[in-house]
């Protein structure tokens, strides 16, 4: 089987990593794929560029880049793959692909239509006629995309997304030593993501800070870049707490620092899923998170696999934060629950037999 993937970047982000992992395992498939990436190279290229048979990059400037139509279509007419996925609702591929007709699937990542994107919304009203199979990540996000058009109501699948148990594994068996950075001293709270204000990270500062009021000795450790990076370096200077907040950057080991944390506080305004909070519970790293706009509470079970709030509580997060420091067995337990609920639900290799299952049904029908 071959299949063209479509995406807009390769930057860091949700839904770049969760196709770089969806690539690992097709290839482990049998799965020849390849990518077409609309703007340019990014963090993740070379890891994707190791998967497939080849990259193509069509540079574009803008959403809007009206120039590329004319090379998006002459692409799509010379590439033989049986099946496009598409990972983006930008608005000339999708224009791109009316006249082509192959099997289409789209998977809804939910960044973009969680915020009310013009390509999104366009999507949900004209241009999903053309998709045969709507991925939602999650419950939350069918919902969302049920109420942009209950029209797309019959052809959305809920695939939830996965974690690369294989990969978390080589993690803990290659590092026995740790990371290759000096980490603050234990207890260790952290944060993973994008340093954008729809990941929260203004609330895990000032969350940081009641928690230090209470537990002088908690370090705080973020791992993400962003435009928030410098706001928030400021705030951190202000409040004079700087010696307890670590700022690590874009980190490419995210995932080995991840299982260094005692706890992995959540705190995104809205979420399609809740990837981080999936990998840090397959590395049996409890969990706190708000629930906002998200899929959380279909990952985290709430008083089983970690501590799950509504809303933006920091009183509440706080006393979660502590209770949890100060608690080893409680750790410990939800620690074991994490890791075999990741396992059984929530692996990138029963996403991946998901999304083949419904790659051979439309293959198939496409052929008659």
């Amino acid at each position: 089987m071959n299949i063209l993937h479509v995406c807009w970047d390769l930057g860091q982000g949700g839904c770049q990593r969760y196709l770089v992992d969806l690539l690992k395992a097709q290839s482990q498939q049998g799965i020849q794929c390849e990518v077409l990436i609309l703007t340019s190279e990014g963090s993740l290229s070379l890891d994707a560029a190791s998967l497939v048979k080849k990259i193509h990059y069509l540079h574009m400037r803008g959403g809007f880049d009206v120039m590329s139509l004319g090379p998006l279509k002459r692409f799509l007419s010379a590439c033989t793959a049986e099946l496009i996925h598409s990972h983006t609702d930008n608005v000339l591929f999708n224009l791109a692909l009316v006249s082509d007709a192959r099997p289409v699937v789209y998977t809804e990542h939910g960044g973009r239509l969680l915020k009310g994107r013009l390509g999104s919304k366009l999507f949900y009203r004209i241009f999903y006629r053309r998709v045969s199979r709507l991925f939602a990540i999650s419950f939350f996000i069918a919902n969302v995309m049920r109420k942009y058009n209950a029209r797309v109501t019959n052809r959305i699948k809920v695939i939830h997304n996965g974690v690369d148990l294989d990969e978390l594994a080589d993690y803990k068996n290659s590092t026995a030593s740790g990371p290759d950075i000096d980490l603050p001293p234990k207890p260790r709270v952290g944060f993973v993501g994008r340093l954008v204000p729809e990941k929260g990270i203004d609330i895990f500062i000032d969350t940081a800070r009641l928690v230090l009021k209470v537990m002088p000795e908690v370090n705080f450790v973020i791992i993400g870049d962003g435009p928030e990076l410098a706001p928030m370096q400021e705030l951190v200077s202000r409040e004079n707490i700087g010696h307890r907040i670590h700022f690590l950057g874009y980190r490419k080991d995210a995932r080995t620092i991840i299982r260094t944390f005692d706890i992995l506080y959540s705190t995104s305004r809205i979420d399609a899923f809740g990837l981080v909070p999936a990998e840090a519970m397959a590395c049996g790293v409890p969990c706190v998170a708000l629930e906002n706009d998200s899929a959380v509470s279909e990952i985290i079970r709430d008083g089983t696999d970690g501590i799950v709030l509504k809303g933006t509580n920091m009183a509440a997060a706080t006393k979660a934060i502590t209770d949890l420091l100060g608690n080893r067995p409680l750790r410990n337990k939800f620690s074991t629950n994490a890791i075999a609920r990741i396992e059984t639900d929530f692996s990138m290799e029963k996403n991946a037999q998901l999304v083949l299952g419904q790659y051979q049904a439309l293959t198939e029908t496409a052929g008659k």
